[in-house]
């Protein structure tokens, strides 16, 4: 029942006195329903769907939920709290990826168990990043409900790939709840992850930003095999309704939730798919330990005009970079602050590189193959998928050259994720 003051009473009732004169075309007006909060595009996502049908899918049966805080419904509400306490759902325990169900631990450290709304919370970044036997016995169907960044190095996708794999090998049902890509549907750049790179941070053969949603991926992996024993695998994905691949993250009306310690905003996820590689080279701050992580580039010394100098204007379509002296972890640097402006035009990762070879042409001596440890080139082969990609930059070869080795596998990958596309 609502609550009204003193003061609140009288405005309300005057205000009731006023509708009721009203004509009656006017009342339908006043009376119109109020569009929601979060959600203006009516957007419903895979949990939205699913809690509509009173968990139809896994009702009676005993679930595990990977999640953590970006599993939300179109209007907020965390999935893993909605299932806790529905009457329709036997949720036994809580799935959770690196950084935790609350994203706060840094990227590559521990994460431990822990308890949920009363449900046991068993970390896939810890002693373990596949499921166990054990931990598999008690269930009787997985549920994966987490967002996606759209980056083939962001490793929610290895921790759902992992997943699957666990459910073909104990004959559990898995369901995936579909969420948008905040990069959006069309956007398919960077060069195809070469097996022998395979590692967490690469798990499969994907374009560096694959344009496809958690549901696609999924189908994916089970329909082109990549995951052991994927025949096997009872796989089904709710699909959401009203989404497009076109549409931007700003497009579904959705609020963003952080999905990682260093991805408190979409512009963050851009700025990632643009810059994230780069930064395990060791040689420029990409803002990590900033109000901004992802959105700035730069170094100990000044380049800038240089490096402006040195990029085509057209190159960075989209993108604006506004030359800035930022705070950034333990010292400050001269660089750039990037924004993004034209959302459906922009290719982050090609964009990205062409950037960094601004940078090169701007002060070669920077890019000293010899300086750079074996940890760092190793990060970075793993992240880029392609050691051919790290000698052709560190190397100097050509930048023609660079942009060749980068776009490779492209064509006949934008073929293959045909096959799993859900959404026009």
């Amino acid at each position: 029942m609502m609550k009204i003051n003193a003061r609140g009473g009288l405005l309300t009732i005057f205000a009731f006195l006023m509708i009721a004169t009203l004509p009656a075309c006017a009342k339908k007006v006043q009376n119109a329903p109020k569009p929601p909060v979060l959600n203006e595009t009516h957007l419903q996502l895979g949990i939205d769907v699913l809690a509509k049908s009173n968990f139809e899918a896994i009702k009676g049966k005993k679930i595990a939920l990977l999640t953590n805080f970006s599993g939300r419904t179109s209007t907020g509400e965390l999935s893993a709290e909605l299932m806790a306490k529905s009457d329709y759902v036997r949720l036994m325990k809580i799935f959770t990826p690196e950084h935790g169900f609350y994203p706060a631990i840094p990227a590559g450290e521990k994460v431990n168990n822990s308890t949920l709304f009363g449900v046991p919370c068993v970390s896939l970044y810890g002693q373990n990043r596949k499921p166990t036997a054990e931990q598999m016995a008690d269930i009787e169907a997985v549920v994966i409900d987490i967002q996606d960044v759209g980056v083939r190095s962001y490793t929610y996708i290895s921790t759902m790939f992992n997943l699957l794999e666990a459910c073909a090998e104990s004959d559990i049902p898995a369901i995936v709840l579909d969420r948008p890509n905040p990069l959006g549907g069309t956007i398919v750049d960077g060069n195809v992850l070469e097996l022998k790179h395979k590692s967490f941070i690469g798990i499969a053969p994907l374009t560096y930003l694959h344009g496809c949603t958690v549901g696609e991926l999924a189908k994916m992996f089970a329909g082109e095999q990549w995951i052991k024993q994927s025949a096997k695998l009872n796989l089904q994905v709710i699909a959401m309704t009203g989404w497009r691949r076109e549409m931007t993250w700003e497009d579904t009306g959705l609020m963003w939730f952080p999905t990682s310690p260093n991805i408190p905003t979409v512009n963050a996820v851009r700025g990632a798919a643009m810059l994230g590689t780069f930064g395990e080279l060791g040689i420029f701050n990409i803002g990590i330990g900033s109000t901004l992580p992802f959105q700035y580039i730069g170094l100990a010394t000044d380049l800038r005009d240089k490096v402006l100098a040195n990029l085509d204007a057209s190159s960075m379509a989209g993108i604006s970079l506004s030359p800035c002296y930022f705070p950034s972890g333990k010292g400050k640097f001269y660089g750039f602050f990037l924004n993004f402006r034209d959302l459906r035009t922009i290719k982050p990762y090609t964009q990205g590189l062409k950037l960094i070879l601004a940078f090169r042409a701007a002060y070669p001596k920077m890019f000293d193959i010899t300086k750079v440890g074996g940890n760092a080139k190793a990060m970075f082969v793993k992240a880029v998928g392609s050691e051919e990609l790290y000698n052709a930059i560190m190397k100097k070869a050509s930048a023609e050259y660079v942009l060749k080795v980068a776009s490779k596998g492209v064509e006949d990958f934008m073929k293959l994720r045909a096959k799993y596309l859900i959404y026009k």
